[in-house]
């Protein structure tokens, strides 16, 4: 059975990319979540390493359901990609404290 289209193929393998290079991700819109979700349902480890930028209206359902943490709730329009941009001095603020 074929679920999405090639933009939800190139995210899922970037997300699994990521996990091979032990990267975080940040995962900002549903079709990211989406793309998300697939490698959910073949191992919820695959996932380990994603956070969601925020959890918006349209996303909070998906994101209860693999489990993803989410940054935040950062206040942006569902799927403008801000709420990523906005994640990364937070996360940077994060890596510097831990490499002390």
């Amino acid at each position: 059975r074929a679920v999405g289209a090639l933009e939800m193929a190139s995210v899922a393998g970037a997300i699994l990319a990521s996990r091979l290079a032990r990267q975080p991700v940040v995962l900002d819109d549903i079709a990211a979540i989406a793309a998300g979700a697939a490698l959910y349902r073949l191992d919820k480890r695959l996932l380990a390493h994603c956070r969601a930028a925020s959890g918006g209206h349209q996303e909070s359902r998906l994101l209860a359901a693999l489990e993803l943490p989410s940054l935040g709730s950062l206040a942006t329009s569902e799927g403008s990609g801000i709420a990523g941009a906005a994640a990364i001095p937070l996360l940077r603020a994060a890596a510097s404290v831990l490499a002390v």
